[in-house]
């Protein structure tokens, strides 16, 4: 068994605080020595992030206005009435709006009291009234639906495509977390540890019913999941990351923990000699170092990155970009900063994410171009492409969530 192996409860190295060789992956390819940045140092342009309203910036943004189906809002205990009506959109409500170049990509959103579902290809919206959102809570979709959970209670709505709220499915509602799952399932977590030491989650599907025997151990020794690979659950702590899946937990990283993505995480490794860079971490593959983001990082994070990180970050897709919620604003006071990989390049948007207890507030596209996210309660959106930043008009005040299935989050 591998060095960075943890089966049920084997505990973690007793001090994860001191500075340690890398591990070797569990492929037997040991980590490639880091290759720190030697280049003169290069002067990293901030680029303004203009702000649109209404008409979103040339190069990919259609505003449509488009009729919303409202159905009535349903009780708590009781089935909600199919909606009979179409209406416009009620001011606050989601006017609806198109990304050219974003795919066939549906994006769903959450406010207090509704969810809102957003074709990217079309412009269509739909508005759906759900029963009250309680904090914290998870937002995230599967093919044809989308879903909150309330983390730690049984409170939460489905509501499918087309359809109106329903509540959750008994076995989605009793477990202490609920995440993403392979194929459209959902894995779910429970609140308490078993005497073992740890928790198992469970596949399930749309339904609630059990897929298959899948299944993924989750010592107490790495800490609760953070967040989801491709089949697996992401846990991160003073000891490292850690992906655990049904074939067991194994460590990804000694280093803090940047950034989630959809097959990779983003970490900050340091060696024994306390020399750091950047690294791109991927299951059962070797590391990938990233020297040229090392001066925009320490930049960014006033030279300590391992000990500002909020590990709160989303790497795009195609691996191009990271976004970082920053512990402190920028000088103009943004706390949400996107990162170009490649050049170590820096992109601000305006504004601050919500509470840090509160998540799902900020997606990529699958296919990289975009990054939807919402910063002071507004509806933004990063072109790639053009490196700009745009508001979406036309959006409710109070979003709490967003989510785009098949894509990490943060």
């Amino acid at each position: 068994m591998a060095e960075d192996d943890v089966r049920g409860p084997d505990p973690v190295p007793q001090d994860p605080s001191a500075p340690e060789a890398d591990p070797a992956p569990a492929t037997g390819v040991p980590d490639p020595a880091p290759f720190y940045a030697q280049r003169r140092p290069r002067r990293w342009p901030w680029v303004a992030a203009p702000v649109a309203v209404a008409v979103l910036v040339a190069g990919g943004f259609v505003v449509h206005e488009r009729t919303t189906t409202a159905p009535a809002v349903p009780a708590p205990t009781a089935a909600p009435v199919d909606p009979t009506a179409v209406v416009p959109p009620a001011p606050g409500e989601l006017a609806g709006f198109a990304l050219a170049g974003a795919g066939d990509v549906v994006v769903h959103l959450q406010t207090a009291g509704a969810v809102q579902r957003a074709d990217l290809a079309s412009g269509a919206a739909t508005v759906t009234p759900t029963p009250g959102l309680a904090e914290p809570s998870s937002f995230f979709a599967g093919p044809g639906w989308v879903a909150s959970k309330t983390v730690g209670a049984t409170t939460g709505v489905l509501v499918r495509d087309g359809g109106r709220a329903q509540v959750l499915p008994v076995s989605v509602q009793q477990a202490g977390s609920a995440y993403p799952g392979p194929g459209g399932g959902i894995w779910v977590l429970p609140q308490q540890s078993d005497r073992n030491g740890g928790r198992t989650a469970v596949l399930v599907d749309v339904e609630g019913d059990r897929v298959g025997d899948t299944s993924i151990r989750v010592p107490d020794a790495v800490g609760l999941p953070v967040g989801h690979l491709t089949g697996a659950l992401v846990t991160s702590g003073t000891a490292g990351t850690y992906e655990a899946g049904p074939e067991g937990t194994r460590r990804l990283s000694r280093g803090t923990l940047l950034g989630l993505g959809t097959d990779a995480v983003l970490s900050w490794d340091c060696n024994t000699q306390k020399r750091c860079d950047a690294r791109v971490n991927r299951p059962g593959k070797a590391p990938r170092y990233l020297p040229a983001v090392h001066k925009s990082l320490l930049g960014l994070y006033a030279d300590d990155v391992a000990a500002a990180a909020t590990g709160r970050g989303v790497l795009s897709p195609d691996g191009a970009w990271l976004a970082l919620e920053l512990p402190k604003p920028t000088r103009s006071g943004a706390r949400l900063v996107l990162v170009e990989l490649s050049s170590g390049h820096r992109v601000e948007v305006p504004g601050a994410l919500a509470d840090r207890r509160s998540t799902d507030q900020a997606a990529w596209t699958p296919n990289g171009r975009y990054l939807l996210t919402l910063t002071d309660g507004r509806l933004r959106v990063f072109d790639a492409t053009t490196e700009k930043v745009a508001t979406v008009g036309g959006t409710p005040a109070d979003l709490r969530h967003l989510t785009i299935a098949g894509t990490a989050t943060m």
